[in-house]
């Protein structure tokens, strides 16, 4: 249907005595934008907290702030890299009140009211990433605010100077 779409901007869908639709490259575009951008916002928020946690802690102190936050999981277990980590355990460690004078430096923030609304995010990825339903509109509009939101304080951090 692409190559279709691409020659002549719409196809009719239906049989030969009976149009039960068109399908137009815009309708497409916007189906495809409608439903992946969820996952990219999620995407940009993750190497945001990521970009958060390297800025805020040197590289081996982060299996120490890890060891001390994380204890759902048993010592032979614990994530020592960012990339062995879930989201969960990022916002664990940011919300963690023993780390938060480390990340305080970049959220400029109450740590109560960051750790909620990392948790939120958390919520909302997990709804995305498990299917388990489809977003509203107020969801995808939070979603917006806080990949921004993380970008912003990234950038005044001093990291991701080449995000764009």
């Amino acid at each position: 249907m692409f190559d279709l779409l691409d020659h002549r901007d719409a196809v009719l869908v239906g049989t030969q005595g009976r149009c039960n639709g068109i399908v137009t490259a815009m309708g497409v575009l916007r189906y495809l934008f409608e439903t992946t951008s969820p996952f990219l916002l999620v995407a940009e928020i993750e190497l945001s907290l990521r970009a958060v946690i390297e800025l805020s802690l040197d590289p081996d102190e982060l299996s120490l702030f890890a060891s001390s936050s994380l204890v759902h999981y048993t010592p032979e277990k614990m994530p020592t890299k960012l990339e062995d980590m879930t989201f969960s355990d990022y916002v664990v460690l940011i919300g963690h009140g023993s780390n938060w004078d480390r990340f305080n430096r970049v959220f400029h923030g109450d740590r109560a009211l960051t750790h909620a609304k990392l948790k939120q995010l958390k919520d909302l990825r997990n709804d995305v990433f498990h299917f388990r339903r489809r977003l509203a509109d107020r969801d995808r509009d939070i979603l917006t605010e806080s990949r921004d939101w993380m970008r912003r304080l990234v950038t005044l951090a001093g990291g991701l100077e080449d995000w764009t």
